[in-house]
């Protein structure tokens, strides 16, 4: 018993055995491939562009945020200098200490300056590390639609091979079509021929004189 044929892809070149009528159907599949293949590239670049305009402003988003976080490490940088600076205005001494007498206004406002200072640095820090969190979930973010975007751009380069390997196929397909009806039409006319040639050697064999 005979071994089946491994299955044939229809974007392959047809047998040569193929009948007219397989040919038709064979050309028939692949337009209909071809266009659902043209669909699927058009799907795909749509989706890509999708994909890249998020990442794009994603992008923009990104580089505010980076602006930002740039200029709460100036103003943290401000107010670290500031505080350090009342902090040595305090630690020098103004007058002569006197443990009965009352606080040196000039100290009172330097430490109460200092409280308010160091609590804009607390609240820096927290504002600060809230940036650096959000800055690294927009890069996260950003570098996931860049992976999409490479991603959905080798998807259509395959897409784009197998609808240009579909595109030749039903020229195959219609090659081999017009070789087959143009071996059948020889065939007929050789058919028909033989006829004729076999019909007029009974003729002549049934009018020939007898040698009796």
């Amino acid at each position: 018993m005979s071994s089946a044929s491994p299955p044939r892809s229809p974007s392959q070149s047809p047998p040569a055995e193929a009948s007219a009528d397989e040919l038709r159907r064979l050309n028939s599949l692949l337009r209909g491939r071809l266009t659902r293949a043209n669909a699927d590239v058009q799907t795909a670049a749509s989706s890509r562009s999708v994909t890249a305009d998020d990442q794009h402003r994603l992008s923009r988003t990104l580089l505010r945020q980076t602006h930002d976080l740039r200029a709460l490490e100036s103003l943290y940088s401000a107010q670290q200098r500031e505080v350090g600076r009342l902090r040595a205005e305090i630690a020098s001494p103004h007058e002569p200490s006197d443990p009965g007498a009352a606080p040196d206004p000039v100290v009172v406002q330097l430490e109460s300056q200092v409280r308010q200072h160091e609590a804009e640095f607390r609240n820096l820090e927290s504002r600060f590390d809230q940036a650096v969190f959000e800055r690294d979930v927009l890069q996260d973010q950003s570098d996931h639609l860049a992976e999409e975007v490479r991603l959905a751009g080798d998807e259509i380069e395959q897409l784009q091979e197998d609808r240009n390997d579909l595109d030749r196929a039903p020229e195959d397909a219609e090659h081999e079509l017009l070789l087959t009806e143009t071996s059948l039409t020889r065939a007929t006319e050789a058919l028909q021929q033989a006829e004729s040639w076999a019909a007029r050697l009974a003729e002549t064999s049934g009018t020939a004189p007898s040698d009796l």
